[in-house]
């Protein structure tokens, strides 16, 4: 299983949410490496950008996806 935790640079809740979802994965006695993925804005094109702070994709889905949510393969 991959799981990611994407996120914008200098987010303060970016720690506990990377916390969070370690715990969460314990509780639930999986195990999966979270790899942490810092995402740009409008100015880094070589960064995905991301609807929200913080993201968290498992196996390439967005667990909690916004109805407007970007493509997260397209290269805005």
């Amino acid at each position: 299983m991959e799981v990611e935790l994407l996120f914008c640079d200098g987010w303060p809740g970016s720690e506990g949410a990377r916390r969070s979802l370690e715990e969460a994965l314990d509780l639930e006695n999986l195990r999966a490496e979270v790899g942490q993925i810092p995402v740009g804005n409008d100015g880094e094109e070589q960064r995905p950008r991301c609807p929200k702070s913080p993201t968290i994709r498992v196996d390439g889905r967005v667990l909690f996806p916004l109805e407007d949510r970007m493509d997260w393969g397209a290269k805005v």
